[in-house]
């Protein structure tokens, strides 16, 4: 069959799939979501309004080049994104780097890579639960920052819970708020550059609120952008998604596209905006952790701090939505496929259609936030370990799969299915070496406790693990 027709077939199998029961008597997860829906996940995972919440974070390490950090960020990101675009082609069920890595590499590699991308996914959530709380001990100091990052976690168990369809919805509102809310921020701080404040730069063209020679942190700008390639990650969403997509070989590429472009433009011209505002200053600041909380302030503006802290509340719980729906998912396949106890990791609840076990597995690893209170760094070098690798695995699919396997050659194959996944893939490890010696060791430690239960799974890695279920390769 040619290429179009294979992708036709392929579209049509997946659109009438919304079953809840095979002949086989397992339950199913119901084909549901729309490109829009894909897209709503996938930005309230990443909340284009969160990166204002690494203001002070990022300026403070990169020496005030917080743009410049967005704009290398950003760059990557598209490249990398290619290599997801083209195997959510190939690959129309859920599980994203798992499913793509099994399928080109095997399913050692395969397990491997999805074991990876459960770390990632049950970390990510947690900078979310934690600057949730950070924030809201700010509006009301007599309460525990734990105890809000607690009722976060909770509240995102019961939207998960209840399913896919409840957790688009919130994540929708989730997103609506908060970007209204950021381009209010925005208003006001054009106004504030144009009437020449002080500590503003009193233009909106300035090559200082971009980046300074003279301040300039080389080693930290590379740090910031590997730690900023993890707030891109919601594109990732859509291919974790694909088993619950309607015709997912057309809905989950353009939904991976729409996001990390959308992402890439709405993050650097807030940096850039920001920056121009308050031009960075060595010790401006008395915490990096919330200071866009003291930039309102700057601004005459405290009083919409009592706005922000719920606003960002309710961006966090959407991201954290969106990183537990992924989680699961990758959870639910690896079940599929035999990795991991079917009855319990495999189990659908037979109302809700959701892997609930998953979901309340998700949200104890969300309680890790309670560990990193006042350490957003640390936490996000953490969380990006895994985000990173899992690019770079996927890009490597695509040369494995496309050039290698099926053989498609000429020239524009060859820059779509080898030079662009080059490209994507290194600069993306490149970032991934700049992340902290800590997260590497947390990391690997990870993956040192994987190739275990692989090894337990094969016994001794004599036999093959459990062939890996690839029915709906397009």
């Amino acid at each position: 069959m040619e290429e179009k027709e294979v992708m036709a077939a392929a579209a049509e199998t997946a659109e009438s799939a919304q079953v809840t029961e095979q002949k086989n008597g397992s339950t199913e997860m119901d084909r549901v979501l729309t490109t829009r829906q894909l897209v709503v996940n996938g930005l309230a995972w990443l909340c284009p309004a969160c990166i204002v919440m690494y203001y002070g974070i990022v300026n403070q390490m990169s020496g005030g080049a917080f743009p410049l950090v967005v704009l290398i960020a950003g760059v990557v990101m598209i490249f990398a994104a290619f290599g997801y675009a083209n195997m959510g082609k190939k690959y129309i069920q859920g599980g994203s780097v798992y499913t793509y890595v099994g399928g080109t590499f095997g399913p050692r590699l395969g397990f491997m890579s999805g074991w990876l991308m459960i770390l990632d996914y049950f970390l990510m959530p947690m900078i979310c639960y934690l600057t949730s709380g950070l924030y809201l001990n700010i509006l009301f100091p007599s309460i525990s920052a734990n105890v809000f990052t607690i009722l976060t976690i909770i509240f995102v168990f019961l939207c998960n819970f209840i399913g896919v369809r409840v957790a688009s919805f919130v994540n929708l509102i989730n997103i609506i708020v908060p970007i209204f809310m950021l381009i209010i921020t925005m208003v006001f701080i054009v106004k504030f550059v144009l009437t020449d404040a002080p500590q503003s730069t009193g233009t909106l063209l300035s090559m200082k609120a971009f980046m300074s020679p003279e301040t300039i942190m080389w080693g930290g700008v590379l740090q910031g952008a590997a730690i900023m390639c993890e707030m891109f990650i919601g594109f990732d969403i859509a291919t974790t998604l694909a088993g619950e997509a309607k015709n997912p070989t057309k809905t989950v590429p353009a939904a991976v596209i729409i996001i990390v472009i959308y992402t890439a433009i709405s993050f650097f011209v807030t940096a850039y905006l920001f920056n121009c505002g308050w031009v960075y200053e060595e010790g401006m600041l008395k915490d990096p952790n919330t200071a866009v909380t003291e930039y309102y302030v700057y601004l005459g503006l405290g009083w919409m701090n009592t706005v922000f802290v719920p606003v960002n509340t309710i961006a966090c719980i959407g991201c954290c939505i969106a990183g537990n729906i992924s989680s699961s998912r990758i959870l639910y396949n690896m079940a599929r496929d035999g990795f991991l106890p079917k009855k319990i990791f495999g189990y659908i609840h037979p109302r809700f259609k959701t892997p609930s076990f998953n979901v309340l597995l998700a949200g104890i690893a969300g309680l890790s936030a309670l560990l990193f209170q006042g350490q957003v760094l640390g936490a996000a070098n953490l969380c990006s370990f895994g985000g990173l690798l899992g690019m770079v695995l996927v890009n490597a699919c695509v040369i494995g799969a496309y050039w290698h396997k099926d053989k498609l050659r000429g020239t524009s194959n060859f820059f779509k299915y080898v030079v662009l996944p080059i490209i994507g893939g290194g600069a993306t490890l490149f970032l991934w070496c700049q992340l902290s010696v800590t997260a590497k060791i947390v990391g690997f430690s990870w993956l040192a406790l994987g190739a275990i239960i692989l090894g337990i799974k094969t016994k001794g890695f004599k036999e093959m693990p459990p062939e890996m279920d690839f029915s709906e390769v397009a």
